[in-house]
């Protein structure tokens, strides 16, 4: 209280030019935020739509598991990228959905000598082509939010 009572004109514009630095900061980082939330919401008709085609595809490879494990391979490597993307604009529902969709992918595809636990299989690919088919869902129902105004 006492450096209030006796501080000069000088310290209290250095006061204000540090309050006016962290002001800045907060309002570029809310412009940031913005800027990724638009660019997420004009763009989730195309994810959800060639997410859609690629867990399309999944389940016609899921047909015939063996003759076909590579392209499932290569399926779940391309819907790893679109769900990377995704996840920079995602939150709540949606955002927790493709975490989940991505450790599946990722258990499914991870090889090594470490590996404790065979992922690839008919059952797991199978589950892992619903957590993408759920993400699918999900942006439906974040599109019906936008086209709402909500």
């Amino acid at each position: 209280m006492n450096f209030l009572l006796n501080a000069s004109l000088s310290d209290y514009g250095s006061v204000s030019s540090i309050a006016g630095l962290f002001i800045t900061a907060f309002t570029v980082a809310l412009i940031f935020g913005i800027k990724k939330r638009f660019l997420f919401t004009s763009s989730v008709d195309e994810h959800e739509k060639s997410l859609g085609e690629i867990a399309s595809k999944i389940s016609g490879f899921l047909q015939s598991y063996s003759k076909n494990a590579n392209d499932i391979d290569d399926a779940f490597a391309i819907a790893d990228v679109k769900l990377r993307n995704i996840q920079n604009g995602a939150n709540g529902y949606l955002l927790s959905d493709v975490k989940i969709a991505r450790s599946k992918i990722k258990s499914y595809r991870s090889t090594g000598w470490l590996k404790r636990i065979d992922h690839k299989n008919e059952e797991f690919a199978r589950e892992t082509n619903t957590a993408i088919n759920v993400v699918v869902e999900e942006l439906k129902n974040v599109r019906k939010k936008i086209l709402v105004g909500g």
